[in-house]
């Protein structure tokens, strides 16, 4: 999320960028470079792309799965390539990759850093995809993003930003999975524990081996500390083993709920998670958020890597006012590492970085930019 000087990117004129390829290609590789910095904010976003495509050629192959909405994904991803020219071909997750060199690669649900290859998976709200070199979660590049470079961001704009985007989406109670009409407990102000799958993919990502255990410690070093503990399983996460440690904690008061994550976020004091989407959500409602694992909204979040010490860890976390950094977070990662999918505009900006990082040379390569090839 580098920071670019507003003047360089008047250099960036379409025409100028083509101007720049025909004259020199360390000067065009230089041009792409800023443009790759600023393709979410850059004017004439189609022309650059279709300027891009055209010079490159880089054929699109995007793998797809089943279910998961990958197919509005799909779909809306054929609609921008469609509008720069370019030629795709989509290939079920699993076979074979199609033979062409030197395509761009989506794949669906993936990880791991490839050549020219891109990773796209549902993100925590049901239009947010993510778009990340390395993956998702815990595993992806967001994650690695320094502090600084979060921090750097205009607050005025991601205040904005949070204004136009984040109250319509909790209006219209917008989450990634359905909620119940179970009411929510009468008890308020109190630390909500959103459980998760113990066996998904993301829990590998917790800082303490024993997920199920280090919730329950957690929860106990809360509650003994005079705090009201809510915990609610998830629905696809009601092992016998859960079951066994939630029946375990509601004998030392801690209360067990099915209620909407709608009804529950408002009124929690604070949300413990591993790296659920429901702490995404609670940075939505401006909660603070405490993480047991690795997780790309990490940076907004406090980490808790010792569960037995949950309760030092949580007053550290409801003393200091996370909230304006959050903002500029959630600026970050929702129009840069992600892309909405009800916005053609989104995703036409994602082909353009996609291009650009297709093109220009890795820092400290010494490698030129991809020429034109040979018609």
């Amino acid at each position: 999320m580098p920071i670019i000087d507003p003047a360089d990117v008047a250099l960036l004129d379409p025409g100028a960028l083509l101007r720049s390829y025909v004259q020199s290609q360390h000067h065009f590789g230089l041009q792409v470079r800023k443009l790759a910095q600023v393709f979410d904010r850059c004017d004439k976003v189609l022309d650059r792309s279709a300027l891009l495509q055209v010079i490159a050629r880089p054929n699109w192959h995007i793998s797809y799965s089943a279910g998961q909405n990958s197919e509005a994904f799909r779909a809306a991803m054929a609609g921008a390539l469609e509008r720069v020219g370019a030629t795709f071909t989509f290939f079920r997750h699993g076979a074979e990759l199609p033979a062409a060199p030197d395509a761009i690669v989506l794949t669906h649900h993936t990880r791991g850093r490839r050549r020219h290859g891109w990773h796209y998976k549902m993100a925590y709200l049901p239009f947010m995809f993510h778009m990340d070199r390395s993956g998702y979660s815990g595993w992806s590049d967001f994650r690695a993003v320094k502090r600084a470079e979060i921090e750097a961001q205009d607050q005025d704009a991601a205040d904005a930003f949070f204004a136009r985007t984040v109250p319509a989406i909790l209006e219209a109670g917008i989450t990634k999975h359905p909620q119940g009409a179970v009411p929510p407990p009468e008890a308020g102000d109190f630390v909500f524990f959103a459980l998760q799958v113990p066996n998904d993919s993301v829990i590998q990502l917790c800082f303490e081996d024993d997920y199920v255990a280090a919730m329950r410690r957690a929860m106990l070093a809360i509650r003994r500390a005079g705090e009201t503990v809510v915990v609610k399983p998830h629905p696809f996460g009601r092992t016998p083993r859960v079951m066994a440690m939630l029946n375990a904690v509601a004998q030392e008061g801690v209360i067990v709920t099915e209620a909407s994550i709608h009804a529950l976020l408002p009124r929690a004091r604070a949300v413990v998670t591993a790296n659920s989407g429901v702490g995404f959500e609670a940075l939505l409602h401006e909660k603070p958020v405490l993480c047991m694992a690795q997780a790309d909204y990490g940076h907004a979040a406090v980490e808790l890597p010792d569960s037995a010490a949950a309760d030092q860890t949580l007053a550290a976390a409801l003393g200091t006012d996370r909230r304006p950094f959050a903002r500029k977070m959630l600026m970050a990662m929702m129009t840069r590492h992600q892309v909405d999918l009800r916005s053609a505009e989104a995703m036409d900006r994602q082909v353009l970085r996609l291009l650009s990082e297709y093109i220009m040379p890795p820092e400290g390569s010494g490698r030129r930019a991809a020429a034109v090839p040979p018609a």
